[in-house]
């Protein structure tokens, strides 16, 4: 009989934030990424989008690197542990992308995220 192919049955995986203007794990955003890990590593069909968000504009040269660094910690922690690099892409987002500066001008924890977002490795991200 022939083999139906399986498909990443992962919807949701735990997103991780940094401390402002840093891109160091702590304890708590590296439980999240070891349910990651455990969760990836029993579904080998799926590969991930790792997204680092920042505030700012496309011309805040640092909030980029800072969003890519966070985004590659992430990615390097996930190799380090066991999933392998082809699995991995990594996305960069700057703005505000998911809350307003707010009436107190501090801005949002989400510019601080970094979301490992899962699809079937067979649908690759270009």
């Amino acid at each position: 009989l022939p083999r139906i192919p399986r498909m990443c049955a992962l919807r949701d995986l735990n997103s991780i934030y940094f401390r402002s203007n840093g891109d160091i794990l702590d304890e708590v955003a590296v439980e999240a990424l070891d349910e990651n890990v455990e969760a990836l590593l029993l579904n080998p069909t799926c590969c991930v989008e790792i997204v680092g968000y920042t505030s700012g504009n496309n011309s805040d040269i640092a909030s980029l690197r800072l969003a890519r660094q966070r985004a590659e910690t992430v990615a390097r922690y996930y190799r380090e542990n066991g999933i392998l690099a082809d699995r991995i892409h990594i996305e960069t987002e700057v703005g505000e992308v998911f809350c307003p500066k707010g009436k107190d001008g501090k801005g949002c924890l989400e510019e601080q995220q970094v979301a490992t977002n899962p699809f079937d490795c067979s649908q690759r991200l270009r």
